[in-house]
């Protein structure tokens, strides 16, 4: 169980956190661009709450594939209750925890966060309406969590990266990596070794970013992997120069 969890007013103090990497490095065109398609996203998940509030209320909804800001992160359910003008009891799955999704529930609270691999078991004996969101936030009833779980895992790709090249002084520093291709979400990592590194979303799934530890440099060189839902889906390096 984790505490002290936010509501709509702390959604934009939970962002700045996890976009940081991606800001440092773009222009403020690119950052208002993000803002843009984070709030076409939430809107598109309120409007399909809204629209369908007559099947949510008072009962138990398991919600899969949300990703990032979204009306559940580091929620009690507050907000939802207010918007939808009534209760229901919220089941996430996530594929891990981040900066906007913890498991478990604080106490008292209406939303409750699992890890998606074990959605199956989670709701077994539980009966709840069934949620698919995609990465533009559009919405789908699903009859069953093997249904969900099919419809959210589509394969990941990338098709540009880098940089393919650092200098020693900025290995030293640690620096930034850009991703782009499709459904790059949450559950698509980078990772260095054994360790995945913090990441950060945008651009529906088009972009992804992460920061390279200082002195991650082996031999001259960075391996890294992309992993898809423990499924490598690239290997790479980036070569010190």
């Amino acid at each position: 169980m984790r505490a002290s969890r936010l509501d709509s007013a702390g959604f934009a103090l939970v962002v700045f956190a996890a976009i940081a990497l991606a800001l440092s490095h773009g222009s403020r065109r690119e950052s208002a661009a993000w803002y843009n398609n984070v709030g076409l996203y939430n809107r598109s998940l309120t409007q399909f709450l809204v629209d369908h509030r007559g099947e949510l209320l008072g009962r138990s909804i398991a919600v899969f594939g949300v990703a990032g800001l979204s009306p559940w992160s580091h929620s009690t359910g507050a907000y939802l209750s207010q918007l939808l003008g009534g209760s229901v009891q919220w089941l996430v799955f996530v594929p891990h925890e981040d900066v906007f999704y913890r498991f478990g529930a604080s106490r008292n609270a209406a939303v409750s966060v699992y890890r998606e691999r074990d959605a199956c078991d989670t709701l077994r004996g539980v009966s709840a309406t069934m949620l698919t969101f995609d990465e533009h936030g559009h919405g789908n009833f699903v009859d069953s969590c093997e249904e969900a779980l099919d419809r959210i895992r589509i394969p990941a790709t990338v098709e540009l990266w880098g940089p393919k090249s650092v200098t020693p002084r900025e290995v030293d520093a640690g620096f930034n990596m850009y991703f782009t291709g499709t459904h790059l979400l949450p559950g698509v990592e980078a990772v260095i070794g054994a360790k995945p590194l913090p990441m950060s979303y945008g651009d529906a799934g088009k972009l992804m970013t992460t920061s390279i530890p200082p002195h991650s440099a082996r031999d001259g060189k960075i391996g890294f992997s992309i992993v898809s839902r423990e499924t490598t889906i690239l290997s790479g390096t980036v070569e010190v120069r």
